[in-house]
C-alpha cells in the first residue's frame, strides 16, 4: 500500500471509491446506493470542493454566482454564491442527474463532440464543473490519438489546445487527487509531449531549445516517477514505460544540444 501523499502521526487516512472528477452530487449519490453511507470528508462538507467549484452552475436569478450545495448539520441546502438564492432541492438533483447522465456517456474518441459539449454547457457551468473538467480530460487525451488527430497531424493551434487543457486539469488534480496521482502522471505525459512538439516548432535557437527542454525534462521526471509505481502488465503500465522512454530520448537530446554549445 502506498499513500499519496505524506501522512503525519495521528491524521486521518482517506480512501477515494471513485473517479476524482465525480462532483459532491454524484459521488454522495453512489456512495449511499452502492456503499450504504455518507461520505464526511472534507471534500463532501465544502459547499465549494475544495474550492474547486466542480459542482457549480450559474444561477437563474442574478446571472452572476454560482449554486453549490452547502452541508448544514440538519439538511443539505442549495444557495447561490452571490445573491444567496436559495434553489428548490428537487430542481437541483433534476439538473445535477441530468448533467451526471451526459457527464458519464460522453464519447471519449469525438473531438467534435467534446468540444460541441465544451461549448454548449460553459455559459452556465462554472469552469470547472465536473462535466466541463471530465470533457476537458477526453477532449485532452483524444488530441494526438484519434484519427485525424494524431499527433504528427497536429497543428500548433492544437498542440497548444492539448497543453491549455493539460494545464487546467493539473490544477484542478492537485487539489481533487494530490501527490502520487494516476491522473496527474497521465496528464503530466500529455503535456510534456505537446510542449516539446511546441518547442521544437517555437525555438528560435538551439540555446532557446536547451532551456525549454530542461524544463520540460523536470515535468517528465516527475510524471515517470508518480507513473513507476504502477504495474508493468497493466495498461498504465505501458504508459509508465512510454514515460520512461520519452525521459529517455529527451536527455539524450539535451546531452546533444549542450555538446553542440560548447562547440
Amino acid at each position: 500500500v502506498i499513500c499519496t501523499v505524506p501522512i503525519k502521526k495521528g491524521e486521518t487516512i482517506y480512501i477515494s471509491y471513485l473517479p476524482p472528477f465525480y462532483n459532491t452530487f454524484a459521488r454522495q449519490t453512489i456512495l449511499e446506493k452502492g456503499k450504504q453511507f455518507i461520505c464526511r470528508c472534507p471534500r463532501c462538507q465544502d459547499p465549494t470542493e475544495l474550492r474547486t467549484m466542480l459542482s457549480g452552475y450559474r444561477c437563474g436569478d442574478c446571472r452572476v454566482g454560482w449554486i453549490s450545495r452547502g452541508q448544514s448539520a440538519e439538511e443539505v441546502k442549495y444557495t447561490c454564491s452571490s445573491c444567496n438564492h436559495l434553489e428548490d432541492n428537487e430542481t437541483t438533483s433534476n439538473v445535477q442527474r441530468t448533467l451526471f447522465s451526459v457527464q458519464t456517456n460522453l464519447n471519449k474518441e469525438n473531438i467534435e463532440e467534446l468540444e460541441g459539449v465544451l461549448y454548449k454547457y460553459s455559459d452556465i457551468l462554472h469552469p470547472n464543473h465536473a462535466l466541463l473538467t471530465e470533457a476537458r480530460q477526453h477532449l485532452a487525451a483524444a488530441l494526438g490519438r484519434v484519427d485525424g488527430h494524431r499527433y504528427d497531424q497536429l497543428d500548433r493551434e492544437h498542440l497548444q489546445l492539448k497543453v491549455d487543457l493539460s494545464l487546467k486539469l493539473l490544477d484542478i488534480i492537485s487539489v481533487v487527487e494530490p501527490g502520487i496521482s494516476k491522473s496527474r502522471g497521465i496528464t503530466l505525459l500529455d503535456l510534456t509531449e505537446c510542449q516539446s512538439r511546441l518547442a521544437v516548432m517555437n525555438s528560435k535557437t538551439d540555446g532557446e531549445l536547451l532551456e525549454n527542454f530542461c524544463r520540460i525534462e523536470k515535468l517528465l521526471e516527475e510524471c515517470s516517477k508518480i507513473l513507476s509505481y504502477e504495474d508493468d502488465k497493466s495498461i498504465e503500465g505501458n504508459v509508465s514505460k512510454q514515460s520512461r522512454q520519452q525521459l529517455e530520448t529527451l536527455r539524450l537530446t539535451i546531452k546533444d544540444l549542450k555538446k553542440r554549445r560548447i562547440q
